[in-house]
């Protein structure tokens, strides 16, 4: 458990925050205590799983807000341990990851929070799931004015009581970048706001430019079962209904499974592709996408002559053997707002209405698409 204070983000994003609230965390508990010197950055490195960049970003952060000192030729030394007024309000915010996709969201929130004058405590699982209510209870014992939260919606035996759990909770609570379940007849209606990416609008960005560009026949490669790719696959079905095109033997979605057997599916959609002659194809994610590009060279095709791509998040999707087309979520924006609504119940009194704002992402081209005259 960690206080973000009010940094902005000139030190590099969500996983910077990240190790530095780790290291504030113990700094605050007692395990490094005041004038006791920081093991070397290569050893934090090695500990924490990142690079020695992202650690000494990290203690800069935590020597800008007077807990560490940097000594030339002596190491990183504990000289001060302040702890967070109660006069400002402290939000708790759970990410499934500080990595990768949430990054931009976690900045959205720190943004918002910081103008406010207030202190961020930051959760996350890097994706495990089993421990991800273990950590919202750990921000509740911290008694935060009210919760932020990108919780697993999809994939449970039973969501709608997770849902009411959350629902449950006595402080505010404001969902992002997840929708609150709706089955008819049995849950109809949450009281939770949220503010969220319209991935569904996603679907049928990339098949409509796919269609613009001359493609017929048109795939979608994804995984199944989380938020992001169930909306991509609504909107890709409507939009390839509405311009009446065909995806028969063109969709592929798995369900979570090991690297190995991720390039192995890869490999042989691009075999798919081949065979189909499909024209246009989907990815969630752009790793997969990028995963995709030699299976597709290997088996003669040409991008974008041949087949062209569109992939979902634009993470990395610039340094592709082929600079990927890319629908772009609005992270940090629904970050921002999630904040915006969350600070706004807390300013008026939590007899708001619900507040539901879905924000749509935008479509950036480069050469997967663009074949030139």
């Amino acid at each position: 458990m960690s206080t973000i204070d009010g940094s902005n983000n000139t030190y590099g994003g969500a996983l910077t925050l990240g190790i530095a609230s780790s290291v504030r965390e113990e700094i605050l508990s007692g395990k490094w205590p005041q004038h006791s010197r920081l093991p070397a950055d290569a050893a934090l490195a090695r500990t924490l799983g990142v690079g020695m960049n992202t650690v000494r970003r990290a203690l800069s952060v935590l020597v800008d807000e007077g807990l560490l000192e940097r000594r030339r030729g002596s190491g990183t030394f504990v000289v001060g341990a302040p702890a967070p007024s109660r006069q400002t309000r402290l939000i708790g915010l759970f990410v499934p990851s500080v990595r990768r996709y949430f990054t931009d969201l976690v900045a959205g929130v720190e943004s918002v929070v910081h103008a406010r004058g207030g202190h961020l405590l930051l959760q996350s699982t890097e994706y495990n799931r089993t421990r991800e209510r273990q950590q919202i209870a750990e921000l509740l014992e911290r008694k935060p004015d009210g919760l932020i939260l990108t919780p697993t919606l999809v994939g449970l035996v039973d969501p709608e009581d997770y849902l009411r759990q959350l629902e449950s909770i006595e402080c505010p609570v404001v969902l992002a970048e997840r929708v609150p379940p709706r089955t008819a007849g049995r849950y109809p209606y949450s009281p939770l706001s949220y503010a969220t990416t319209d991935t569904r609008r996603g679907g049928h960005l990339a098949v409509e430019h796919l269609y613009e560009q001359g493609c017929r026949r048109i795939g979608l490669m994804s995984s199944r079962n989380t938020p992001t790719s169930e909306g991509l696959h609504q909107g890709f079905i409507e939009a390839v209904h509405a311009f009446d095109l065909s995806a028969d033997r063109a969709i592929a979605r798995w369900p979570p499974c090991s690297p190995d057997r991720m390039a192995q599916y890869i490999e042989e959609y691009a075999e798919m592709v081949h065979r189909n002659g499909i024209q246009g194809v989907v990815c969630l994610d752009d790793g997969r996408a990028k995963q995709l590009v030699p299976h597709l060279r290997a088996a003669g095709l040409d991008i974008p002559g041949d087949v062209k791509l569109v992939a979902f998040e634009d993470e990395g999707v610039r340094d592709s053997e082929v600079p990927l087309t890319s629908v772009v979520p609005a992270r940090q924006e629904v970050g921002r707002l999630a904040a915006e609504i969350l600070m706004g119940q807390l300013d008026r009194g939590t007899s708001e209405p619900t507040t539901e704002v879905v924000v749509a992402p935008e479509l950036v081209v480069r050469r997967s698409t663009m074949v030139s005259a």
